[in-house]
């Protein structure tokens, strides 16, 4: 997920428009888990939140129709997994979907949630400030696709431009950060534990898929010596 090709002018291709779709219609699924554990239709944060979700999604796949259909081509065709992946996903999905439900489970029982105005606001701006870093990094590299793997069919290279002059890893480190946004918005602190355990796995995919690109990527080692944070500049 640490690279780039020059935008490509073709149409959006069928596993793109899927990508897109599937990507649109996990929205509901999150708001229909979050009002489900509240059992209420009127919980204002869980349509906030759903509202934030889809706009940030329709933006970014308008962002990126025009930068580089490549990329939400790439990210809707499916590839073999390791064992490594499998157990990413095996961790981070169900963490994804325990927030809005964990949240929906407070909100549903007073004196569970605590939530302020601030905590919202800050949960918004990091919710937004995470897709966007994800988006910006999106459009610069051609190969970020949902799985690691070395794209040797689609001659795989190294990306250095935009985000990836600030750290190697800039998609997983605005999903970290938009993670942490969600308890603010949901009001929920039991809904921090789903979001560390999915950060945790974050951490632990980027270890791998680093050593992954240093060993097998060609220019990566280099690029590694210029750039190097992997996700939090000044820090690792």
């Amino acid at each position: 997920m640490n690279d780039r090709a020059d935008p490509r002018d073709e149409p959006l291709t069928a596993a793109g428009k899927r990508y897109v779709v599937r990507d649109h219609v996990s929205v509901v699924l999150v708001l229909g888990l979050a009002l489900g554990a509240a059992q209420t239709l009127g919980w204002y944060n869980a349509w906030l939140y759903a509202a934030v979700m889809l706009a940030v999604k329709a933006g970014s796949a308008a962002i990126l129709v025009r930068a580089d259909p490549a990329v939400l081509d790439a990210r809707g065709t499916k590839h073999a997994m390791s064992t490594r992946e499998r157990l990413f996903f095996l961790a981070y999905v169900p963490s994804a979907l325990a927030m809005p439900f964990v949240a929906g489970l407070e909100a549903g029982r007073p004196g569970w949630s605590h939530h302020s105005t601030a905590e919202l606001a800050v949960g918004l701006t990091l919710a937004i400030g995470g897709a966007s870093f994800i988006v910006w990094a999106l459009a610069h590299n051609a190969f970020f696709e949902p799985t690691v793997r070395l794209q040797r069919d689609r001659d795989h290279r190294v990306c250095t431009t935009g985000p990836y002059r600030l750290v190697r890893h800039p998609g997983y480190a605005g999903a970290v950060v938009g993670l942490f946004g969600v308890p603010l918005i949901l009001g929920s602190r039991w809904a921090f534990v789903p979001a560390a355990i999915a950060t945790v796995a974050f951490v632990v995919r980027t270890h791998y898929e680093d050593r992954m690109l240093r060993a097998e990527l060609d220019g990566y080692e280099g690029y590694a010596g210029r750039s190097r944070y992997r996700l939090v500049p000044f820090v690792w």
